[in-house]
């Protein structure tokens, strides 16, 4: 099952019977970015190649060194022994740049040092949450083992006004995998409270865009 955030119109000041001030408050408990899922997971599938590439280096290269006395070759055995150690902070690194995060008026996502896009507010029509296992079926796209092992996670799914200029251009800053259908979909870190942060910065941003169109009618009757 999932929640679903639909289109919410209500006061600035008690926001579908929140406080702004309880808004406020559970914004400064959240954390600042959360992290997307699959480069960490990524690097749990090949965390266990890697040791035995590493030991198994290490190993050769100590054979090579100290039982055949062949230092010159044990040295090169050694230098085998950081390609894993080079790979796995590459994936680290991946990982750690992999980050979606919000501000006033929008999210921003970064996927890996050179994927970048931003949603604003604004162009949000809904969001829910799905796990990543039902994002997949619907998708029908061919899962590998990487995302099976994710099934069972709960994903942002977060539908965008319709506009398929929009959807274009993030799959192509940000690659298929983030994209279905048009929606931008992302399994991440602390997904309640990612839920969470969207849905207050739709209530704000729609309390705000509410404002206008109430002076503006004022305006015309007065007129009248």
């Amino acid at each position: 099952e999932h929640s679903e955030l639909g289109l919410i119109s209500q006061p600035a000041t008690t926001i579908a019977g929140v406080s702004g001030a309880s808004i406020a408050a559970d914004a400064g408990s959240r954390p600042s970015r959360y992290h997307i899922l699959y480069p960490r997971q990524n690097l749990r599938e090949f965390r266990g190649m890697l040791v035995v590439w590493l030991l198994a280096a290490l190993a050769l290269g100590g054979y090579e060194a100290f039982v055949r006395h062949r230092p010159q070759d044990g040295f090169v055995s050694l230098m085998y022994a950081f390609f894993p150690i080079a790979f796995a902070l590459a994936l680290y690194l991946y990982g750690a740049l992999a980050t979606v995060s919000f501000d006033d008026d929008g999210m921003r996502i970064r996927y890996g040092p050179f994927r970048r896009a931003r949603v604003d507010f604004a162009d949000i029509d809904r969001v829910k949450l799905e796990t990543v296992e039902h994002l997949w079926q619907r998708s029908g796209r061919k899962s590998s083992r990487m995302i099976r092992s994710l099934y069972k996670q709960k994903s942002l799914c977060v539908q965008l006004k319709p506009d398929d200029r929009m959807a274009y251009d993030l799959a192509r800053r940000l690659g298929a995998r983030l994209v279905f259908d048009g929606d931008l979909v992302i399994p991440v870190t602390h997904v309640e409270d990612a839920m969470g942060a969207i849905k207050d910065g739709l209530v704000q941003q729609r309390a705000v865009a509410a404002v206008p169109r109430r002076g503006h009618r004022r305006g015309r009757r007065g007129r009248r």
